[in-house]
């Protein structure tokens, strides 16, 4: 039986494969704001989810991220064009 390493080397890692979930459900799930920022800033949808077709919204709700689901809120706002309720979210102190 080959050695696990040189089975990893053969098929180019294990990171390499098609099947990767998306930048946004990746920062939630590792629980980086910056990288969930920078996501969205790239072009990342909101609407991506997970292998179990669950939304990175509802992932940052369910690992109470609430400063993710304020980012990710913020951002689907913006997408259907609510200005009021981003506006109320900017009065209230969202950005600070």
């Amino acid at each position: 039986m080959a050695p696990l390493s040189s089975i990893n080397a053969q098929y180019g890692g294990f990171n390499d494969s098609p099947f990767k979930e998306g930048a946004l459900v990746t920062a939630v799930k590792t629980g980086r704001l910056q990288d969930l920022v920078s996501a969205l800033n790239s072009g990342a949808s909101i609407n991506e989810k997970d292998f179990d077709e669950v939304p990175a919204l509802l992932l940052a709700i369910e690992r109470s991220r609430m400063d993710m689901v304020l980012f990710l809120a913020l951002d689907w706002a913006k997408a259907k064009r609510f200005k009021r309720i981003e506006d109320l979210l900017i009065e209230n102190g969202a950005y600070n």
